[in-house]
């Protein structure tokens, strides 16, 4: 399988994910008892290994290329009626300022319920000769190739002897169907190399429905790339009630192996915030933008929200081969087994037009050299199911999606 190159995508047509059995086993994790808090759950620990060294700098700003990057320091974003200048996002002020545990030690949040697989806008069966998504044109023939890989390749000691089929795929899905799910997504992607990438996210607390199973609805930013395409991390928030056990966003990580998927909150996960965790409740944060991002520094995927770094995953959980980005997309996903309609809200519930409607700013990627983070508007939108969840351009770097899934 060859690696991701400019008009020439690679992705996966549909395929079922491995037993959810194998996924809660990836996402085993040491004993203890977690503390309930209205922030979720967690417990202080030491860390488990030396962790490494935190970049020396904030997170890089976003700004368009050409313009001077923002100083890397969190601040508010303000943007004077006045100024007849283009605003440049930046990073707003840290939300969080209180240390959750004593000294020396970090929050460890308890890993999301092993539940709901996690999926990714080039998953599913896709005609790309009919979406300008992937860039392809009417008349090209493109192969769609099925790589999918089971947790045990990865985890092979805590993979369980036998594991249970995997579910059917629901009956007249008008999405991605997979595992038991049908997964709808709105998506931007932008096709380039780089050191990372950055957006900046509204928090919201979308309507979810688990009347018929299990699900979720998130907004993230995905960096991926690798010798397959397949290697990713995944950072933003999540609503599930069937991961979390209440209606709140949550803070979540992910990452995939070679299009293998691991688990949510965990996994190689290294902590360094004593603010922020991935499992961590948002519900305080609704309606606040919080900048976020990924950054390869010195053998290490960080991850930074909120304007300061939050933890890493290490090189060698690819055994060093993924070092830098080949592209980044930036979506809202909602997984459901509801049937038609999915009965879910994605982002606020609301279609772009609406000037309710959720919105994804600063979409940048990171030049690590310069450390900035360049807005280079040049974004490819795709939306799974128009009727249902939609997307659109609202400025430069700039996404408005949602809808209510009815």
């Amino acid at each position: 399988m060859r690696g991701w190159r400019t008009g020439e995508f690679e992705v996966l047509r549909r395929a079922r994910l491995p037993a959810i059995a194998l996924l809660a086993a990836a996402c085993a994790t040491t004993a203890g008892d977690y503390a309930e808090s209205p922030l979720g759950l967690y417990q202080c620990g030491e860390p488990a290994v030396a962790l490494a060294t935190v970049p020396p700098r904030p997170p890089p700003g976003a700004a368009a290329p050409g313009k001077k990057p923002p100083k890397p320091k969190p601040v508010e974003q303000r943007a004077s009626k006045k100024s007849k200048k283009k605003q440049v996002a930046e990073p707003p002020k840290q939300f969080v300022t209180t240390q959750l545990c004593g000294s020396g030690k970090l929050p460890m949040g308890k890993p999301a319920e092993a539940s709901v697989a996690k999926g990714n806008p080039l998953l599913g069966a896709v005609d790309r000769t009919q979406e300008s998504f992937f860039g392809g044109s009417s008349d090209e023939a493109v192969p769609i190739v099925a790589a999918l890989q089971a947790p045990d390749t990865v985890y092979p000691r805590l993979a369980p002897a036998s594991a249970p089929k995997p579910p059917p795929d629901p009956a007249g899905c008008l999405g991605a169907a997979y595992y038991g799910a049908c997964f709808y997504y709105a998506a931007a992607l932008d096709l380039r190399k780089s050191d990372g990438g950055g957006a900046t996210l509204a928090i919201e607390r979308p309507a979810f429905d688990a009347t018929g199973g299990a699900g979720h609805t998130l907004d993230e930013i995905a960096v991926q790339g690798g010798p397959k395409g397949g290697d990713i991390v995944e950072l933003g928030w999540n609503v599930s009630t069937s991961q979390y056990g209440d209606a709140d966003p949550h803070l979540f990580v992910f990452h995939w192996k070679g299009w293998s998927p691991t688990c949510y909150d965990g996994c190689g996960w290294q902590q360094v915030s004593p603010y922020y965790f991935p499992g961590m409740n948002l519900g305080s944060l609704v309606g606040r933008s919080v900048y976020a991002g990924w950054l390869h520094y010195q053998g290490n995927w960080w991850a930074w929200f909120d304007g300061q770094w939050i933890g890493y995953f290490p090189d060698s959980e690819w055994n060093g081969e993924y070092v830098e980005s080949a592209l980044v997309q930036w979506f809202g996903e909602v997984a459901s087994a509801n049937g038609v309609p999915p009965h879910t809200d994605m982002g606020s519930g609301h279609y772009p037009a609406d000037p309710k409607a959720a919105a994804n700013t600063s979409l940048c990627q990171v030049d690590g050299a310069r450390w900035a983070c360049w807005i280079h508007d040049s974004l490819r939108l795709r939306s799974t199911y128009r009727p249902y969840y939609e997307i659109d351009r609202a400025a430069a770097g700039q996404t408005r999606y949602g809808g209510p899934g009815e």
